[in-house]
């Protein structure tokens, strides 16, 4: 009796192995599926824009699955329900940056005054959670510049978070590095290099 349990439990297990295996297959090919699904979209919707700059894009991987997300100049794109869908305004003078598959995108912002020789860089940190883009965190940096626009001397930071009202509360740099490793993780930050909108540009980069 306990040897015909012992072995009703192996191939129930076994069973049960298989199946797995069985169904592994088939969720891979589904995300591989909508994540062609999403590029094919992307490449058309950029194929009815403009070569003119305004157009820009790249594809990243900002939320933590296989299907791919796209900026186009100031705006984050999406493939949902089968569509293209726009989102809040992502619009940095200085180029922008994100933690890949964490849901963390960052603008820089830059601003050089020549004539009382100040600078400033302004960093917004958002959050995208259920296709919806929320500004959560604020560092700016202020310091000397020269008559060439170079930075000269100490740089000073100040940190901030956006409150329920989307308004900036100063805080700490402790509490600021800990709520940034609470969205990001230990991720680095990837530069996000835009690309012109061409047939081989697209072609090469939508893939």
């Amino acid at each position: 009796m306990k040897k015909g349990f012992r072995n009703k439990k192996l191939w129930g297990l076994l069973a049960l192995l298989l199946c797995i295996s069985l169904a592994a297959p088939a969720v891979n090919v589904q995300a591989a599926s909508k994540k062609s699904q999403a590029i094919k979209a992307y490449k058309n919707f950029l194929a009815g824009k403009p070569n003119n700059g305004s157009y820009d894009f790249a594809m990243i991987y900002l939320d933590n699955d296989s299907v791919p997300e796209l900026l186009v100049g100031a705006f984050l794109y999406t493939f949902k329900d089968g569509k293209v869908t726009q989102h809040s305004v992502v619009f940095g003078d200085s180029g922008c940056s994100y933690y890949k598959k964490k849901g963390v995108i960052v603008t820089l912002h830059t601003h050089n005054n020549v004539i009382y020789k100040e600078g400033m860089q302004g960093s917004d940190y958002y959050k995208f959670t259920k296709s919806k883009l929320t500004r959560k965190l604020y560092k700016e940096c202020v310091y000397k510049i020269n008559s060439n626009g170079k930075t000269v001397g100490k740089k000073k930071y100040s940190y901030s978070r956006y409150n329920s009202k989307n308004m900036q509360v100063k805080t700490t740099k402790a509490k600021f590095d800990s709520a940034l490793k609470q969205m990001a993780g230990k991720k680095k930050p990837v530069k996000i290099k835009m690309h012109r909108n061409t047939k081989a540009n697209r072609n090469k980069y939508l893939k």
